[in-house]
């Protein structure tokens, strides 16, 4: 029994008495479990006032069970594998350090560092031990390896896992789906694939507690395409007024002298646009990866400046009086190619073509790709038809 208890008895006006047959009335009398020997009481019941006969109560004190045998548990280790705590004794009950009971088996909580106080006592044919503590210390892990990325092209040779390895790593160990691998391992490099690895460090001042391990992503991927172009015509001797760059749709540029070997350059060529002919540009784009696409030819162009159009004006022109007048027809023929474009004199745009004006000179521009020198026509004036006068 535990702790002092008090006799019950299904009796109707019970008289108790001591094992010498001394009454001691109608309380039962508690029962004394400081002393282990055997304890005897006696009772009888009173019915319609007639007392029966004593019944005897002999009480075994079972004595008291030791806590259970206990030894601190082997310190473990912060976000590491835990272990069952052990005690030495029968039918063991756990607490937590509030004396919440605990359901076994316990396995302490290392996601911590504070170190975590559990009770446990044992019980022997019913009696329950004293509380036995132990204390499980929990050391706290080595800081998580700093780690990047890593890309590879199909097809070209990869280096060992070893080679992501941090230089500051301290007991490096590498994992793959839970499983320690060697540091040798080298990523199929094939076809495009994402390997995951992890990486675990265990510093020199953590008493052998490694860190979390951290996932290093390895990514095999595909070269690029070539980047797509616009050749480009320019004119000699005038400022280009556009970069090859702007030409190209790709990304991390490279540009080339030569279709293959030689060394690129990620600055944007200038064109010399004071050599007439085309010049070919070679161009590539990279990934994210280094991974570096086939190169793409770009062609510039560098047209010559054609000659000045030359031009007369068939007759003259009159003043009007309001109204639009041809002025005549102009013999003004582009070269094989080109155009001709009409500006105003006073400004270069809005004239009809071949414009048709009153009294106001004209410009001609003769266009063949490159725009040259402008030529003007001074149309022949005059005062109102009317007045008869001789052209100017």
């Amino acid at each position: 029994m535990t702790g002092n208890q008090t006799l019950t008895i299904n009796a109707q006006n019970p008289t108790w008495y001591t094992s010498n047959g001394t009454a001691t009335g109608a309380s039962a009398p508690i029962i004394n479990t400081d002393n282990a020997s055997p304890q005897t009481y006696k009772v009888a019941q009173n019915t319609n006032g007639c007392l029966s006969d004593q019944s005897t109560i002999t009480v075994n004190i079972k004595p008291k069970p030791s806590p259970p045998t206990v030894s601190d548990p082997k310190v473990l280790c912060q976000f590491g594998p835990t272990a069952e705590l052990t005690a030495g004794g029968q039918n063991l009950q756990w607490f937590a350090s509030d004396d919440t009971p605990l359901t076994s088996p316990v396995k302490p909580n290392t996601d911590g560092i504070a170190s975590l106080v559990f009770k446990v006592v044992q019980t022997v044919n019913g009696c329950a031990s004293d509380k036995a503590t132990l204390t499980q210390k929990i050391n706290p892990a080595s800081d998580k390896p700093t780690v990047t990325p890593g890309f590879y092209c199909v097809g070209y040779p990869a280096e060992p896992i070893s080679a992501r390895t941090p230089a500051s790593t301290q007991g490096p160990k590498w994992y793959q789906g839970g499983s320690e691998i060697a540091p040798t391992t080298v990523p199929k490099t094939d076809q495009v694939a994402t390997f995951t690895y992890q990486l675990t460090q265990t510093q020199a001042d953590k008493q052998g507690c490694p860190s979390q391990p951290v996932n290093v992503v390895i990514s095999i991927l595909a070269t690029p395409l070539a980047p797509s172009v616009n050749n480009l015509g320019l004119c000699n001797n005038r400022p280009a007024t556009v970069t090859l760059d702007s030409r190209v749709s790709g990304q991390k540029l490279t540009w080339y002298e030569t279709p293959t070997g030689g060394t690129g350059s990620q600055t944007t060529p200038k064109p010399d646009v004071s050599v007439v002919g085309p010049k070919t540009y070679y161009v590539t784009q990279t990934n994210e990866g280094n991974c570096e696409s086939p190169r793409s030819p770009l062609i510039v162009t560098i047209y010559p400046i054609p000659a000045a159009p030359k031009g007369t004006v068939s007759g003259p022109v009159c003043q009007t009086s309001g109204q639009p007048q041809p002025i005549g027809a102009f013999a003004s023929t582009p070269d094989a190619g080109g155009t001709l474009t009409w500006y105003w004199s006073d400004q270069l745009a809005g004239a009809p073509q071949p414009p048709l004006q009153r009294h106001r000179p004209a410009w001609v521009l003769h266009c063949r790709r490159c725009p040259d020198h402008q030529w003007l026509y001074q149309p022949l004036h005059h005062h109102h038809p009317n007045h008869q006068q001789s052209p100017q």
